[in-house]
């Protein structure tokens, strides 16, 4: 049997594709693992898992989603726009109602390989997949890579 989500008493695991019951309990021994280390609480422990294939489709999507939340001078340095044009943008407060325009202004000059990268490499990927600690943790079983971000 395979599944995209898991659950135990301790953790509830998000899969971004269809893994089998075997790994799917493997990867929450190890997570489980980890939150035995880190943490005493007893409340259960929310995780998303991204299959090494699905990775950098995800990083991408959710870097380039939240364009709009980057500061006007790291914008301004890569795309040669001044500072002063996303220091406009960001104080009309239409927030992510903007991000398509800021993607647009991305893709127009620097591209959006280069922010993925230029983001990824100033804060990390777990800063954009983990809203609880902004920590990646890797897994492998197999020939096969798991990349586990905590979201509580």
């Amino acid at each position: 049997m395979s599944r995209k989500h898991y659950q135990n008493e301790k953790c509830v695991l998000v899969f971004s594709r269809t893994v089998t019951d075997a790994t799917s309990h493997e990867i929450a021994t190890f997570i489980q693992s980890m939150v035995v280390e880190t943490d005493s609480s007893d409340s259960r422990t929310e995780w998303f898992v991204v299959h090494e294939k699905d990775y950098s489709h995800i990083v991408t999507e959710t870097v380039s989603d939240s364009a709009w939340t980057f500061k006007p001078e790291f914008l301004a340095k890569l795309t040669g726009h001044s500072k002063d044009t996303f220091e406009a943008l960001s104080k009309t407060n239409l927030c992510e109602r903007l991000n398509e325009l800021y993607v647009a202004l991305i893709s127009h000059t620097c591209g959006i390989k280069k922010f993925i990268d230029a983001a990824v490499d100033a804060d990390g990927v777990g800063h954009f997949l983990s809203s609880f600690d902004s920590q990646e943790h890797e897994y492998k079983t197999g020939r096969t890579t798991y990349y586990i971000y905590r979201s509580n």
